[in-house]
């Protein structure tokens, strides 16, 4: 294959899409030890791929061993087993690769919706003062929901007793940033990369609005 190096970007992610669009090749995204796997949901014969796993993990390698350990689905984390020693999961996590790569397993993303908190919830204490110019960030945001509005605001005052505005800001900003991509269409994956943040803060926020987020889990549409 012709280097890449030679190419125009836009030419390089053109060629991407079309492997992608037509199946000849697949996107692995970062391992992290939350991420979930499961089974494939169709699966494939296995006969080619016990060769071709005993030749890269060894004679010893049992590929029906490995995929039952995702069914049900488990996170990367427990499939590691930090008690192991280092060099076990390294080769576990080479392991994973190597089934995502053929489509042997896949990840179950998270995705998430703004909704109304359950109606059993623990809420924050209504009228929870929430200063003017967080509540007009708020109030300008045409992706939450009028209703949740005000419920978004006592979070913002409740948090505020026990951090300080800037970091209540921060979060806040971040999170009315993430609206627009919380209604089920796009994971927390690809939330990272179109807002260019970390994944950590990305966390803490779900973590923080979390009374008005209904998250699931899902194979991402491209590898379906």
């Amino acid at each position: 294959m012709v280097s890449i190096a030679t190419r125009a970007v836009p030419l390089v992610f053109l060629i991407v899409r079309h492997l992608l669009l037509w199946a000849r090749a697949v996107v692995v995204y970062p391992l992290c030890n939350t991420n979930v796997y499961s089974s494939a949901t169709l699966p494939k014969p296995l006969g080619r791929y016990i060769s071709l796993f005993s030749q890269q993990f060894g004679p010893s390698f049992h590929l029906a061993e490995a995929l039952a350990q995702f069914d049900p689905p488990s996170t990367l984390g427990d499939y590691l087993n930090s008690k192991q020693p280092l060099a076990d999961q390294q080769n576990k996590a080479k392991v994973i690769v190597a089934l995502l790569r053929h489509q042997l397993i896949m990840q179950l993303h998270r995705f998430c919706y703004i909704v109304p908190p359950f109606s059993d919830a623990k809420m924050p204490r209504a009228g929870h003062h929430c200063p003017d110019s967080l509540k007009t960030q708020i109030a300008a945001c045409d992706n939450i929901d009028e209703t949740i509005k005000p419920i978004v605001s006592d979070l913002c005052g409740s948090m505020l007793d026990t951090q300080s505005f800037s970091n209540v800001e921060r979060k806040l900003s971040l999170f009315l940033r993430m609206s627009a991509y919380m209604h089920g269409m796009h994971h927390i994956e690809d939330i990272v990369y179109r807002l260019n943040v970390e994944r950590d803060a990305v966390e803490e926020v779900l973590e923080s609005f979390a009374l008005v987020l209904c998250t699931f889990r899902r194979p991402d549409f491209i590898s379906e």
